[in-house]
């Protein structure tokens, strides 16, 4: 509901999913661009996919909903997301709430993450996205 189909990998398989993320791997290297090490599935959804292969695969870092799961250590570390991709009214407003729960979730946790879309400061939050970029204290 909230992503507009956006969550391909949870049409696939395992075994469809793993290829996906090794495409994403080796695009980088294949537009001579440095690897991130952090992988961003389309609406933070992995689909059925194992913690245990993801350890297998070349990107250490997986965003989710909930969090970043670390394969390398094989650890989630949970933290609160604020989405601001809306482009339908009732989308809106799913969204400002989700995200007034997660700033609930954010304050407990003292940090948390921004999602940000190209067309978001022409959306209907973009008076939301605008005070949270202007109240961001950036993390070195």
């Amino acid at each position: 509901m909230i992503s507009n189909r956006a969550a391909e990998h949870l049409a696939q398989e395992a075994s469809g999913v793993e290829a996906i993320i090794q495409r994403c791997y080796e695009w980088f290297g294949d537009n001579a661009l440095p690897v991130p090490a952090f992988y961003v599935p389309p609406a933070w959804a992995l689909g059925p996919i194992g913690r245990a292969r993801l350890k297998q695969l070349p990107f250490r870092f997986y965003e989710t909903l909930i969090g970043v799961y670390d394969a390398g250590e094989a650890r989630l570390h949970r933290l609160p997301l604020l989405g601001f991709e809306a482009d339908r009214p009732w989308r809106a407003r799913a969204l400002r709430l989700n995200n007034h729960v997660q700033r609930r979730w954010a304050s407990w946790r003292g940090r948390w993450r921004v999602a940000i879309h190209p067309q978001d400061l022409k959306g209907p939050l973009a008076i939301d996205l605008l005070r949270e970029i202007n109240a961001l204290t950036i993390c070195k």
